[in-house]
């Protein structure tokens, strides 16, 4: 546990320094042509990488949300709500705020078959460009029943009218399992991405109310947020 609480401390710290450096344009310098125009389509852009054999793959989603970057993040960041619309997320609750810009929120999580119901915690840190118009949110396992390792992070950046985000997620369970759940992973990653955005668009569309409070709540946050 002791190694774990470093850990956090040293990525937190590190996350917070790099911050300003992390906004770079990820529609002109990561994705080719032919995925803009995907992406343009409303298709999802999905890479899958094998980090550790035998174990689950970094799943990256890159999506356009009918919304603006600020919106996004703002339902994004709600991480209590999260249990209500994450795929497989059965609770979600916030146990620590540190400041304004870093949270500590643990969950209750299904995992697929033959793995059980897993409790734990995550760093959570939030940043924001210069200019206002591109948000990053990073998470790191701090504890865990079992899990070894969890990254996940997304950014949002103007694309036209919209939004593009782009998710992406890492378990690492320290255990070898099957081939096939790289295609569940990666299948798992992708619904969660469009729950992100069925969340956004639906209090676009019905709950005014609570969106406007969850933007009022991310404003607040980078007032007081200084690099």
């Amino acid at each position: 546990m002791k190694n774990l609480q470093f850990s956090r401390w040293i990525w937190v710290t590190t996350a917070l320094l790099f911050a300003q450096h992390s906004f770079a344009s990820i529609y002109n310098d990561e994705l080719n042509d032919e995925q803009r125009k995907a992406i343009q389509k409303g298709e999802q852009v999905v890479f899958v990488e094998q980090v550790v054999k035998n174990d689950f793959p970094r799943v990256r989603v890159y999506q356009r949300v009918e919304a603006t970057p600020e919106e996004c993040m703002a339902v994004y960041v709600d991480y209590e709500l999260r249990s209500k619309y994450f795929p497989d997320f059965k609770r979600s609750k916030i146990t620590k705020r540190i400041d304004a810009v870093r949270t500590e929120v643990e969950y209750e999580l299904d995992l697929p078959f033959p793995f059980s119901t897993e409790v734990f915690t995550v760093a959570n840190v939030e940043s924001i460009s210069e200019d206002k118009q591109n948000y990053h949110s990073q998470s790191k396992l701090i504890k865990a029943e079992s899990l070894k390792n969890i990254q996940d992070d997304a950014k949002f950046e103007p694309l036209g009218n919209g939004t593009l985000m782009v998710y992406t997620n890492h378990i690492t369970l320290g255990r070898n399992v099957p081939d096939w759940f790289t295609d569940k992973a990666e299948g798992q990653i992708k619904a969660t991405a469009r729950a992100i955005e069925k969340q956004v668009l639906d209090e676009r569309e019905n709950e005014q109310t609570l969106l406007q409070k969850q933007i009022s709540f991310l404003r607040q946050m980078f007032v007081h947020f200084r690099r």
